[in-house]
């Protein structure tokens, strides 16, 4: 059986010798080996037990262009204490929520401008996925989401260390450059030449 995430049409190629793919298909659902994921995209039961970031990988896959962000890479790059359940990515096309059998997808619309700011390719042993860094799953956070409204360097350092929970001793994982891109080419730019002098003086 295969393994990580797959397309209809890998399945199509695997089970070439049956009479009725789709029937095949429909049986190794019902019976739990196949998980179908989307529309389109499927993995297995085996994976899902023995694969650590196949969720990563399905984000990643099953909408797209998209890379995870937000609280999900804030969480992976543990800079936030709490668990997140959701898996968050940001995409090109329009934001969206997927209900899979192993789990929510939600995808948050990113600008194409600064869509391929700080991103990073993640490989384990058998998978890989995309991945927004420190700087840049930050400021999606501050991008996406409605009522941040910091005016002061007081305000922006509150919301990361009360809101957010980050400790003020890992500021320096904030990448200077990836945060002067944002400043550049995305939105909020006042609240984002206090974030980047915080993280400087952090440094």
């Amino acid at each position: 059986m295969l393994s990580g995430v797959f397309s209809h049409e890998v399945l199509k190629t695997q089970f070439a010798g049956y009479r009725s793919i789709n029937d095949k298909i429909s049986f190794e659902i019902a019976n739990g080996a196949l998980v179908n994921l989307r529309k389109g995209w499927y993995t297995t039961k085996e994976s899902l037990e023995k694969e650590l970031y196949l969720h990563f990988n399905a984000a990643n896959l099953i909408y797209g262009p998209s890379y995870i962000s937000l609280y999900t890479a804030l969480e992976y790059w543990q800079l936030i204490p709490e668990a997140v359940k959701i898996i968050e990515s940001g995409t090109l096309k329009r934001s969206l929520t997927i209900k899979s059998p192993i789990g929510i997808f939600n995808y948050r619309n990113v600008p194409e401008q600064v869509f391929s700011i700080g991103l990073k390719s993640v490989k384990t042993d058998k998978l890989s996925f995309v991945i927004a860094n420190q700087a840049k799953a930050l400021c999606d956070v501050i991008w996406s989401t409605p009522g941040i409204i910091l005016r002061s360097r007081k305000d922006v350092f509150k919301f990361l260390t009360e809101d957010l929970r980050i400790d003020e001793e890992d500021f320096s994982q904030f990448d200077v450059d990836t945060l002067e891109q944002c400043l550049s080419y995305g939105k909020k730019k006042e609240l984002l030449r206090h974030l980047i002098k915080i993280v400087k003086n952090a440094g």
